[in-house]
């Protein structure tokens, strides 16, 4: 009966650097998307409050 063999250093240093590769990525995207929508709702806002203030 085979056993399957336990990682050596290698395997495990390049799985913690995968997943922090991963990691790093998904919060860095995640920050991007934050960015993206307060930009988004900063450009609403001051177009509202330019529809509101024009003189009709």
């Amino acid at each position: 009966m085979a056993t399957p063999e336990s990682p050596d250093g290698d395997q495990l240093l390049a799985f913690v650097w995968a997943a922090g590769v991963f990691l790093v990525g998904f919060v860095f995207l995640r920050c991007l998307a934050e960015v993206v929508i307060t930009v988004m709702e900063i450009r609403d806002k001051l177009g509202a409050i330019e529809r509101n203030t024009m003189v009709r």
